[in-house]
Formats: C-alpha cells, sequence, structure tokens
C-alpha cells in the first residue's frame, strides 16, 4: 500500500500545480505553499485538541482534527467526508450538528460537477467548502457565545 501512495496522490491531485485540491488555502496562498499550509494547520489543531481537549469526550476532538482536515484539503470524492458522519453521531448529542455541512461540501461538488450544473470545478469546490467552513466557524461561535465558554477549552456543549 505505502508503496502505491505517491502514485495516488499523484492522481487524487495532490502533488504541486494541482487545482483540485487546498482550495481555501489557495484562495490565498500560492500554489506551493497550499500543500505545507495544510499540514501546519492539520497539526496546530492537534495541538490544541491535545492540549485543550476534553478528555470525556475525545469524539470531540476527532472531529475537529478530521473535519479541519477535509477542509484544508478539499476532497472532491465526497466519501472521505464519511468519517466526519460517523464522528457527528455521539457528537452530535453534544450539539454540534454543524459539521454536517463538511460532507455536504463534498457532495455538493460531486453532484455539481456530475451533472454540469451551475458552478464547475474549482470555483465550486472553493464555494462549497468555504460555505462549509463558515457554517462551522458560525456554529462554534454561536455555541460560545451561548453556552458561555472560553477560549481555553473547546466549546462545551450547552447543557440544560
Amino acid at each position: 500500500m505505502l508503496g502505491y501512495l505517491p502514485g495516488y496522490l499523484q492522481e487524487e491531485g495532490y502533488e504541486p500545480g494541482s487545482v483540485r485540491r487546498f482550495a481555501l488555502l489557495r484562495l490565498v496562498l500560492p500554489d506551493g505553499a497550499a500543500g505545507p499550509a495544510a499540514i501546519v494547520a492539520v497539526l496546530a489543531v492537534v495541538a490544541y485538541v491535545l492540549r485543550r481537549g476534553d478528555r470525556d469526550r475525545p469524539w470531540s476532538g476527532a472531529l475537529l482534527v478530521t473535519g479541519t482536515a477535509l477542509l484544508v484539503t478539499s476532497p472532491s470524492s465526497y466519501w472521505y467526508a464519511l468519517s466526519v458522519v460517523a464522528l457527528v453521531a455521539p457528537v452530535a448529542l453534544d450539539g454540534r450538528w454543524e459539521w454536517l455541512a463538511v460532507p455536504l461540501a463534498g457532495l455538493a461538488l460531486y453532484t455539481g460537477n456530475a451533472t454540469g450544473a451551475g458552478a464547475h470545478g474549482n470555483v465550486l469546490q472553493a464555494t462549497a467548502y468555504g460555505a462549509a467552513a463558515l457554517i462551522v466557524v458560525a456554529g462554534a461561535v454561536v455555541r460560545r457565545n451561548a453556552c458561555g465558554s472560553t477560549v481555553d477549552t473547546l466549546p462545551p456543549p450547552c447543557r440544560t
């Protein structure tokens, strides 16, 4: 499997100059910087979760890392986001439904390119994943304000 990894990454558009990956990062960074920036972003989120995550709710940190990885890599194959759906199941009990926007972005990209309706390729990819990122951030902000959490920890679920 590892022997084919370089071929798979090239096939999936992770080689330098590919416009099929890192759609959000490429809106603000040159092509050559998008890959390294994605790695740094995911590692920063991993470090944040390791330092500030709730040990009683490990699925919440796993969702944050997985969702961030999908947002910064912006895969065109929507089935990669099924891991987010699986992580949202326990997290949904915490009220983090906004993360479902990430798999919907992949689905929008897949169906939009397959049907030929509306925007295509890079525009659709950046729009779909950009909207998902905004929804995730908005959900976190609303929860932080409504539940009174601090920036020292992941936003807690609102408990009544």
